[in-house]
């Protein structure tokens, strides 16, 4: 009896539940650039809203009583009514990691163009949240939650006629680090400190000499371990967005590398650098340790030093004040090393032909980059300088952000002057129609260096083409010189030309030909017409990239630069994707390209060979049988092809055919695909419906071996 007292009692209760009326729909208006959540909010029971009229121009955003649609707008000043349009134009679904915490309060900021909303979404309404109601357009997504990584997605196209399907955006925890030091006998050290390369703390061992700490970032790419006493270390991180554990990881004692500065006269102020030999890019350089000695200080102590090989790079004030040396350090091998400050005196002149280039910005960079440094020069073009170094520095002239000189000189061991005469040749140019004369702004230029008068030559740069289409290349050289010019209208067209000694204002003309053009007409499987496809022609590595955009009816044209028939990627990420061949003889109605069904999804799901996920892997396919390239991968939403912390990831709208996958795991966001390099190639015949593909991350390997 009295189980079935209960039972009464909770079937009344979800009869009661069902007959609760639904909250109304919310309004919140703001002012933009600020939480329109934050704002002033008001129940919003119909589509037709008043509101108090405002001078300025206000943002809003609704959410229906069932938190699945948000729709969003603009409110023109003065206006007092805003109408809900809450038809959907995206669909999505948000999801983050249940342990950081998920669901959890979200904002979300969305632009186009100049406009923005930025609203946060409360816990309960993130996860039932599917549809995005706003005019159509091309938006831009960023997402953030508390003990997550944001999120963004450029692009993204919203419609009425045909919501996009958006996918699920899926937060990233923020990684976890975790990691255990101990000393060579294994007994824990405590107090390990973990810094960016920029010195901002991390985490730091406990007394057991463990680390558990969850980050508010995604990890850099290199850690730096200090610890007094041990030598300090950098490690490497691959898994940037994940969380990552050290390991077990040995401390080493430290050796101290003792530095005994004869100065001879020079009273500035010392810095000493251990940097790690062969890095020449300063943005991935490592400085394992660097110690300052103060005005007259005659000794530095670079201690803690983890033993292996160094480069030395003992700096004083002067742009040429540099020495480097290698330096070989073993373990409790405490080093002293005695140094005298000596060099020539670099006097230089930098003019332009007879004109001297006052207040110049010179570049100066040592053999192999491991050290750069800048001066001015003063009202006569002149500067003077002390040099502690021998051999050839790299210099460059700036100008302006994209008008640079360089040039080279070379150190003695006695006084040296060097006379720095910048080109004052310049190229003029204009690219035009040959039919119409008709200006073409905007296009893809490149100036190649055949061969210089003094016999050196090479080189390749990009020349940026103004919005007359005229283009400017200054400080040239007299020699050989090409000009090219790609349109994805036009023929392709290389003009060669000299520049001679005497030729201190060189015209250019570059005239560009239609090629053959045929319309083709690109529809889904539903034969609906699809706009803003890419078609994108199948090239070599010598060809440039080449592509065009489908209209509004789904039309666009080709451009046929023979008579041989072109393979083309046909691609839109919410219709998918084909790979044909179009002739340019073949007969009207056969120019139309018919997507296939892109009724199949690929769950990815990437593993070590221990089992463990794979994050941050780059998946790369093959579709019956054509190697998608990068131009084409490109088009896809970019997180699609790189799977998350638990190493999986979807691919959405995929048509069915025989599919091959392959992998490489890599901190880089971006990465260069050369089909030379694969890693084992896991084979997939795909269907309509939902797949699982399961790969394993190896090694890469070279394709044939």
């Amino acid at each position: 009896m009295m189980m079935t007292a209960a039972l009464l009692f909770v079937i009344s209760a979800a009869v009661a539940n069902e007959n609760t009326p639904l909250p109304p729909p919310r309004l919140c208006v703001g002012t933009p650039g600020s939480d329109l959540m934050a704002g002033h909010c008001i129940d919003a029971p119909k589509n037709e809203v008043d509101v108090v009229p405002d001078a300025k121009t206000r943002g809003w955003i609704w959410i229906d009583s069932l938190h699945k649609t948000i729709a969003f707008g603009t409110i023109a000043p003065n206006q007092s009514k805003i109408v809900i349009d809450d038809k959907p134009a995206g669909l999505l679904s948000i999801a983050g990691s249940a342990d950081r915490g998920w669901p959890a309060a979200t904002t979300i900021t969305i632009r186009s163009g100049k406009d923005s909303w930025k609203f946060t979404i409360p816990r309960d309404t993130v996860s039932s949240l599917r549809e995005i109601a706003a005019p159509a357009g091309t938006y831009d997504l960023h997402i953030e939650a508390p003990r997550h990584l944001p999120l963004d997605r450029r692009s993204q196209k919203l419609s009425h006629e045909k919501p996009t399907p958006l996918g699920r955006f899926e937060l990233k925890p923020v990684p976890m680090l975790r990691g255990r030091f101990v000393d060579r006998e294994g007994n824990p050290v405590a107090d390990v400190s973990i810094t960016t390369p920029a010195g901002v703390p991390l985490a730091s061992s406990d007394p057991a000499g463990l680390v558990r700490e969850e980050l508010k970032d995604a990890l850099p790419p290199r850690l730096f371990v200090r610890r007094n006493g041990f030598g300090h270390r950098n490690i490497d991180v691959t898994r940037t967005d994940a969380d990552y554990d050290l390991g077990t990881v040995t401390l080493s004692p430290g050796s101290t590398l003792t530095l005994n500065i004869d100065r001879n006269g020079y009273d500035g102020a010392l810095t000493a650098s251990l940097i790690r030999p062969g890095e020449h890019t300063i943005g991935q350089r490592t400085t394992f340790e660097t110690a300052t000695a103060k005005p007259g200080a005659n000794v530095i102590e670079l201690r803690d030093i983890e033993a292996r090989d160094y480069v030395l790079i003992l700096r004083g004030e002067g742009p040429l004040q540099i020495m480097r040396e290698d330096i070989k350090v073993g373990e409790r091998d405490n080093q002293t090393k005695d140094i005298r400050l000596n060099g020539p005196t670099v006097t230089a002149f930098v003019h332009q032909g007879s004109t001297p280039s006052k207040g110049t910005n010179v570049d100066l960079n040592g053999p192999n980059g491991e050290w750069t440094s800048s001066i001015t020069t003063d009202t006569e073009g002149r500067f003077r300088t002390q040099a502690w170094n021998e051999g050839y520095v790299g210099i460059g002239i700036v100008r302006s952000p994209s008008v640079r000189y360089n040039t080279s000189a070379k150190i003695g061991t006695i006084d040296t002057e060097w006379n720095i005469d910048i080109p004052d040749r310049t190229i003029h140019g204009i690219v035009v129609d040959k039919e119409t004369n008709a200006p073409l702004p905007g296009k893809y230029l490149s100036l190649r260096t055949v061969k210089l008068l003094n016999g050196s030559g090479g080189g390749l740069r990009s020349v940026a083409v103004g919005e007359d289409a005229t283009f400017t290349v200054e400080m040239v050289e007299p020699g050989r010189y090409e000009i090219t010019v790609h349109d994805p209208a036009y023929l392709d067209n290389t003009l060669g030309f000299d520049v001679k000694p005497e030729d201190h204002q060189h015209e250019v003309r570059v005239e560009m030909e239609h090629g053959r053009n045929v319309q083709v007409k690109i529809v889904n499987a539903e034969g609906a017409p699809v706009a803003n496809a890419l078609v994108i022609a199948k090239r070599t590595l010598k060809d440039a990239p080449r592509g065009w955009i489908s209209d509004a009816t789904g039309t666009a044209t080709i451009v046929f630069r023979g008579d041989d028939p072109l393979p083309v990627w046909v691609v839109s990420p919410a219709d998918g994707f084909a790979f044909v061949t179009v002739s340019p003889d073949a007969k009207p109605e056969e120019h139309q390209i018919v997507l296939p069904p892109a009724t199949a999804t690929v769950a990815i799901h990437a593993h070590h060979e221990d089992g463990s996920p794979s994050p941050h892997t780059h998946v790369f396919l093959a579709y019956n049988g054509a190697l998608i390239p990068d131009d084409v991968r490109n088009a896809f939403p970019y997180e699609r092809l790189i799977t998350g912390s638990d190493g999986a990831t979807i691919l959405t709208h995929m048509p069915a055919g025989e599919y091959g996958f392959w992998t490489w795991e890599t901190p880089e966001e971006h990465v260069m695909f050369s089909p030379r390099y694969l890693s084992a190639v896991t084979n997939a015949s795909v269907l309509p419906g939902e797949n699982n593909v399961t790969l394993v991350v190896k090694p890469l390997v070279k394709a044939g071996k």
